[in-house]
C-alpha cells in the first residue's frame, strides 16, 4: 500500500512515496531507497530489488525524487544535466537531498511508523551518492548500502566541466567520510565501470575503511557494471549485489534492534 507524504523542506515542499507491506513486522524498519526518481526506485528493476526484500520482511520502504528528476520540474532541465546546470548556477542540490532525508526521517518517527533506531538507506548510481548524503546528514541512519555509486562526481560526463566547483568538492563521497566513519557502509561495483569509475569507488571504500570504526564492505566481481561495452562482455552480477546489500542492511538492523 502506498501513501504520499508531503515534506516541508527548505526551498519548497517535496513529495515522498511510502510503501507499507501487507503484513507489518512487529518492529518495522524504514528503508529509504533512492534512484533518480521515486517511481524507478520503487517499481523498476533492478532498483526495486532491495525494496522488495525489505517489504517481504515486513518493513516500510520510502523514496523521493532527486532534484531535477521524476515529478520535480526544474528551470534547469531534467536528469543529471539539469542537476549540473543547477550546480553551475550555485544551487546546492545535494544540500537539498540532505534536508529532504532529515525531514522524511523525522516525519516517519514522529508519526509512530518506526522507532528511533530503525532507519536504513540504499541507493543506486546517483541514488547511491544521494544515500551517502542522507546518511552523512542524519545520525539516525543505522547503515547505508550503495549499488554502483557515483563517488567522484566529475567522473560523470555531465559534470566533467564542474571539476573543482565548490559545491561539487563538498558533495563528492570522499568529503562525507568524516560523517560516515561511524556507520556500516556497503558498496557494490563491478571490476570495470566506465560510467562512475570503478577506481573511484575502490579508493572511497579504502579511505572510509581506514577512517572508520565500523564495517566497510566492498562487494565486487569480474565484469562490467553500468552497461555499455561489448554485449558479449562479462557482466557484473547486479542482482547479487542488490541481494547482498539488502542482507547487509537487514543484518545491521537486527543487531541494532537486539541492542536497543
Amino acid at each position: 500500500m502506498d501513501a504520499e507524504l508531503t515534506l516541508d523542506v527548505p526551498g519548497g515542499a517535496i513529495n515522498a512515496t511510502l510503501r507499507t507491506p501487507r503484513q507489518l513486522s512487529q518492529h518495522p524498519a524504514l528503508l529509504i531507497n533512492l534512484g533518480g526518481s521515486a517511481q524507478a526506485a520503487l517499481n523498476e528493476q533492478p532498483y526495486r530489488i532491495a525494496a522488495d526484500i525489505f517489504l517481504a520482511a515486513g518493513h516500510h520502504v520510502v523514496s523521493f525524487d532527486l532534484p531535477c528528476h521524476g515529478r520535480r520540474g526544474s528551470e534547469y532541465g531534467g536528469g543529471l544535466s539539469g542537476m549540473a546546470k543547477a550546480i553551475a548556477a550555485g544551487v546546492d542540490v545535494f544540500g537539498n537531498i540532505q534536508d529532504t532525508g532529515r525531514v522524511l526521517i523525522s516525519r516517519c518517527i514522529d508519526e509512530g511508523r518506526i522507532g528511533p533506531h530503525a532507519v536504513l538507506v540504499h541507493g543506486t548510481s546517483r541514488g547511491g551518492l544521494a544515500a551517502f548524503h542522507v546518511a552523512a546528514a542524519d545520525r539516525r541512519v543505522l547503515a547505508v548500502a550503495a549499488q554502483v555509486p557515483v563517488t567522484h562526481i566529475p567522473a560523470l560526463e555531465e559534470f566533467a566541466h564542474l571539476d573543482g566547483n565548490e559545491i561539487i568538492e563538498h558533495a563528492n563521497a570522499a568529503a562525507l567520510i568524516p560523517r560516515l566513519a561511524d556507520r556500516p557502509v556497503f558498496v557494490a561495483v563491478g571490476a570495470v565501470d566506465t560510467r562512475v569509475g570503478e577506481q573511484h569507488c575502490f579508493d572511497f571504500c579504502a579511505a572510509l575503511d581506514a577512517a572508520s570504526n565500523a564495517t566497510t564492505s566492498l562487494f565486487t566481481a569480474p565484469g562490467r557494471s553500468h552497461g555499455g561495452g561489448d554485449p558479449d562482455e562479462l557482466r557484473f552480477p547486479t542482482e547479487l549485489g542488490y541481494q547482498a546489500g539488502a542482507a547487509f542492511l537487514l543484518q545491521h538492523f537486527a543487531q541494532s534492534a537486539k541492542a536497543n
